[in-house]
């Protein structure tokens, strides 16, 4: 038979689950946020600076930025390859952001395991 000492116990750490994951993807937040303006070309700074997170209560990531040039960048909708962009993969991107600025995060297999990886650690830790 089971005890009630046990399914208490049981209780309590489902219940912390929701709090873990959250602070899981707080942290990936934050070091996925670092990735965005590491890719970010730089010029006069505007499009670094104007990156922002989103809070989503449905515990996804979001980012933002207000810069009108950002979509072209990330969509690589240059006119023509020059001496400040570069083609790939049948579009034109900025040579500072070849194949755009979050695309190339997104894609990554290894930021996927490590959104994973963080959020079991946490769960673990319970």
């Amino acid at each position: 038979m089971i005890r009630l000492e046990k399914i208490e116990e049981v209780k309590k750490i489902i219940d912390a689950i929701p709090a873990a994951v959250a602070s899981a993807i707080s942290d990936v937040r934050e070091t996925i946020f670092a990735m965005i303006k590491k890719r970010t070309p730089f010029f006069t700074g505007n499009l670094l600076r104007s990156w922002s997170t989103v809070d989503n209560k449905k515990g996804s990531l979001s980012f933002s930025t207000g810069v009108l040039y950002a979509p072209k960048l990330e969509a690589g909708d240059f006119k023509k390859v020059g001496p400040k962009t570069v083609a790939q993969g049948g579009k034109i991107y900025s040579k500072h952001a070849p194949g755009g600025i979050l695309q190339p995060i997104i894609e990554d297999e290894s930021v996927t395991d490590m959104i994973v990886d963080r959020i079991i650690k946490q769960v673990m830790a319970i």
